[in-house]
């Protein structure tokens, strides 16, 4: 009688145990599958943030070769004007009486880039 008492005792806890591992068991594939899910997320951002990368990168280097150019024409620009200056003091004809005089060139801010060298901004997708 006591040996069947404890028979019956571990019959009861080998039970709860299955049923406790069939649990386990499906929690450990829901979490699988979220996990995997999460993983081609995690995939998927990090191609996007390579390529975003990519194209910073790019963007960099056209914005500082523009940059160059723009420096050099500046450059240029500045050499032309030096080799004029004695043409301009020759006496320039007056605007008539209603036009307005062009502003001055050399009046503009000349530190930095101009802007002329950014792209105008993506759309976003979506």
């Amino acid at each position: 009688s006591r040996l069947q008492t404890q028979l019956t005792t571990l019959k009861i806890e080998m039970d709860e145990a299955k049923a406790q591992g069939t649990q386990m068991g499906a929690e450990n594939g829901a979490l699988t599958e979220a996990l995997a899910r999460w993983e081609v997320a995690a995939t998927e951002s990090a191609r996007r943030l390579d390529q975003a990368l990519r194209r910073a990168g790019v963007a960099e280097a056209e914005g500082e070769a523009c940059a160059a150019r723009e420096a050099a024409l500046r450059e240029r620009f500045n050499a032309l004007e030096a080799e004029m200056s004695p043409q301009r003091r020759v006496p320039r004809p007056r605007p008539r009486s209603g036009s307005r005089p062009r502003p001055s060139s050399r009046s503009r801010s000349r530190s930095g880039p101009s802007g002329g060298c950014r792209r105008p901004a993506r759309r976003a997708r979506g």
